[in-house]
């Protein structure tokens, strides 16, 4: 009894959900090993580094590091358009796990001593990189948008421990066992993640994820330096890295040399950088646990991510007045504490706005070769100082200073770039808007909805509060905890329903709600609306009544709870198989021919939401009819949901048919965009294979204009050439096509020889179309 009611508190500390308790300890686990192994090997390398050398010759390895990244990163991409990211991610550990065993071996040889400090300082800074990336990735896969803002602190978490255990352990090892005895025993740390990544990958991964289709085209994709030079929120997010590098390694070189000058040995340096690498994470944890949510929610990203650069401007102009290990300690401990915890979160916070396909080819790149590269930048430019002019050390905080100085004006920035990427990517979600109409601003919108529901003072009327209890803005707002607290008293079922699952969001902890009342409530709606609020949070506590819905049979009970359930699941797989939803899917999608035709459709629709949360949908019988049933148009729409989701190409055509058909656009709109930049190559495909309808394909370029893809525009220029000179309507829809990309997509080449060509032709067509015209009016005469 005793250790059930300390996990139920803990999971209403730490705000971990049933059945997320082991992956969260998996993923905290890989990510504290990963990061003691890098703060275990990165101050022996430092120390055996500058025993066998000198702080000198640290930017001619800055300069080693890059060129050994970009390789890593071209091997990387090319591993990763060929293999799964499982088998990329395993190849990769055991390959470093295989070069640390082989350093360990190596370096009590006098003869290969040297070898060792230059190929283990370049592993750390390749690894420290790599590895990082990889496992931020393998959470994204893991965790849904909700779960990764409520578990990644607490994930993150286990990194600074990491960083703090690896510190003090390589002091310890290094006195105790010497250089090869702390390499052993990190590889010995390091072994653990092999299992780790494959269990997670087996059991935690979505299958939509593990099987998704492979690019049609892959030569046809655009590089990750294309992507980033055709958007500026990506340009900046560059830049914020790079920059960021460029100054760490500056100040990293002046703490490394002032203790070089002080301390003599490896193993004195190592127990020295072990010491302070640790203490910047006894830091960094602090402010990880306690402070960074706290900060991001009073101060925004962009303002968030200006302390640092802003901290360690200060600390060059101290260092440049009293010189010296104290202020190259000082100015370490700024960048050493605040990189891993509010500048990381930040950097991943400004990957939000991106969409997954580009988000996918270019975090590994920015991680990866643009860090490193940055660091082989700063290794030119120390030489160029330190060698070339001769600088004194104190003296390269004035281009620390400079650097910080460019770096915050790029964070600056980077606030109105961010929230213009926000805009653009919910821009697909919106119905288009003519011009000329006014734009709402976002703080005069939530004065609005605040004052809408706060019935208290003003009697809005029914219909005006479900309009803003369904807008998404007001989720997990504080403004608006209280107004939601007062309308679950509103005499109105349906406003009460609807503010109870506004507060769904909420945990019950922060709002102090008893779910027992609403569960009594004579309303059914308020009732289902509680058990949904009971799923978010204590699904098991109120097993019987959940059970009892489930089994009622009516979709409008029965299918909400078990959608609920399928969302809560989605990506935890105990409650899943806890609940039996597989089978409890199975069972209802054989029973649909015994039902009345009324429950039947009903059914249907709810299977088919539940094939958009679970998808790959196998039942493809029940989607091909629903695509089908052009009576129902309820029914259509959820199925067209339901093919989009699945990015399966066999839903192409049917989709496209149905492009024909005026009141199923908008929602075919949507659909196409979710094969995200598969469309493209797919639509190539179909319309050389197995052509649609004119009725259908007149309004492609209307869907290809949306994607701001380079494929579009080929695929524009050959539905003229298709359809020439038959078809004018179709022609004009992508002679609009072209102008709007090239109005919006600036960076994106249009032919403008083919382009002539085409109008040319147009114009020829239009001549003798005057001609045959004025031949006709002559003969008429």
């Amino acid at each position: 009894m005793l250790i059930k009611k300390l996990r139920k508190f803990t999971s209403e500390v730490l705000r971990i959900h049933e059945g997320e308790w082991l992956v969260v300890a998996l993923l905290q686990l890989q990510i504290f090993l990963t990061i003691t192994v890098l703060l275990t090997a990165k101050p022996a390398a430092t120390g055996i580094f500058l025993t066998s050398y000198s702080a000198r010759q640290l930017p001619w390895m800055y300069l080693l590091t890059a060129a050994a990244a970009g390789l890593v990163s071209y091997l990387y991409s090319w591993a990763m358009s060929r293999y799964s990211f499982l088998r990329v991610n395993l190849g990769t550990l055991a390959i470093c796990l295989l070069s640390l065993l082989t350093f360990a071996i190596l370096e009590p040889l006098p003869a290969a001593r040297r070898v060792v400090a230059i190929g283990l300082y370049l592993w750390v800074g390749v690894f420290g990189v790599l590895a990082a990336s990889q496992f931020w990735m393998m959470a994204n896969l893991v965790f849904d948008v909700r779960q990764a803002k409520r578990l990644f602190g607490l994930i993150g978490a286990g990194a600074i421990s990491g960083g703090i255990l690896g510190g003090y352990l390589a002091s310890f090892l290094a006195a105790g066992f010497g250089m090869g005895g702390l390499l052993q025993g990190a590889t010995l740390i390091l072994l653990p993640c092999l299992p780790i990544s494959w269990y997670l990958w087996r059991h935690y991964v979505p299958k939509t994820e593990k099987y998704r289709p492979e690019p049609a085209a892959a030569e046809a994709e655009l590089s990750p330096a294309k992507l980033i030079l055709g958007s500026r929120h990506l340009q900046l997010l560059c830049a914020i890295i790079a920059l960021s590098v460029i100054t760490a390694k500056l100040v990293e070189f002046q703490f490394s040399s002032f203790a070089a000058r002080q301390l003599e040995g490896a193993a004195a340096l190592t127990a020295f950088f072990g010491f302070w690498y640790s203490t910047f994470n006894v830091i960094g944890l602090v402010l990880q646990l306690f402070f960074t949510h706290r900060i991001f929610q009073r101060f925004g990203v962009g303002n968030t991510l200006a302390i640092l650069p802003a901290g360690l401007a200060v600390g060059a102009g101290l260092m440049y007045v009293y010189p010296g290990l104290q202020m190259a300690t000082m100015s370490r401990l700024i960048d050493g504490s605040l990189k891993q915890s509010l500048h990381r979160v930040g950097i991943e916070m400004l990957f939000v706005p991106v969409s997954p396909e580009v988000k996918r080819r270019v975090k590994t790149y920015l991680d990866v070769l643009v860090d490193t590269l940055a660091g082989g930048l700063g290794g030119l430019l120390l030489l160029l100082l330190v060698d070339g002019l001769h600088l004194p050390l104190a003296k390269v905080s004035v281009f620390i200073l400079l650097f910080s100085v460019a770096w915050l004006v790029c964070v600056l920035l980077m606030r109105s770039a961010y929230l213009n990427t926000f805009r653009k990517a919910l821009q697909q979600f919106l119905p288009e808007t003519k011009l000329g109409k006014p734009v709402t601003n976002h703080r005069n919108l939530l004065a609005g909805l605040l004052h809408l529901l706060d019935w208290s003072t003003r009697k809005s009327e029914e219909d005006q509060l479900l309009f803003a209890l369904a807008r998404k803005e007001i989720i997990n707002l504080r403004e608006f905890k209280r107004p939601l607290l007062r309308l679950l008293t509103h005499p109105s079922p349906a406003v009460r329903a609807a503010a109870l699952r506004c507060l769904s969001n909420w945990h019950p902890t922060k709002i102090k709600l008893k779910a027992d009342r609403f569960l009594q409530d004579p309303a059914v709606a308020v009732n289902i609306a509680a058990l949904e609020f009971v799923i978010s949070h204590a699904p098991r506590t109120y097993e019987a009544q959940i059970r009892e819905l489930l089994e009622a049979g009516d979709p409008g009970t029965s299918g909400r709870i078990f959608l609920k359930l399928l969302q809560e699941s989605k990506h935890n797989n105990a409650l899943g198989a806890y609940w039996d939803l597989d089978a409890y899917f199975a069972q209802q999608v054989a029973s649909l021919p015994q039902r009345p035709p009324a429950q039947r459709r009903e059914w249907t629709i709810v299977l088919l939401k539940a094939g958009i949360l679970r998808p790959p949908l196998q039942e493809e019988e029940l989607l091909l009819a629903a695509l089908a049933a052009e009576q129902q148009p309820a029914l259509v729409a959820t199925a067209i949901r339901a093919a989009g989701a699945t990015q399966d190409p066999r839903w192409l055509p049917p989709l496209v048919r149905l492009l024909s058909v005026p009141r199923h656009r908008p929602c075919l709109r949507h659909a196409l965009a979710g094969f995200g930049e598969n469309l493209l190559p797919l639509l190539a495909k179909l319309l050389e294979q197995e052509p649609p309808a004119l009725e259908a394909a007149r309004y492609l370029p209307a869907i290809l204009k949306t994607t701001g893809q380079p494929n579009s525009v080929p695929l524009l220029l050959a539905l003229v050439e298709k359809h020439y000179p038959q078809d004018l309507r179709m022609r004009k829809e992508v002679y609009r096509a072209l102008n709007t990309l090239q109005r919006e997509v600036p960076q994106l080449a249009v032919p403008s020889g083919s382009l002539r060509r085409l109008l040319d032709r147009e114009i020829k067509l239009v001549h003798q179309l005057q001609e045959a015209i004025l031949l006709q009016r002559a003969l008429s005469v």
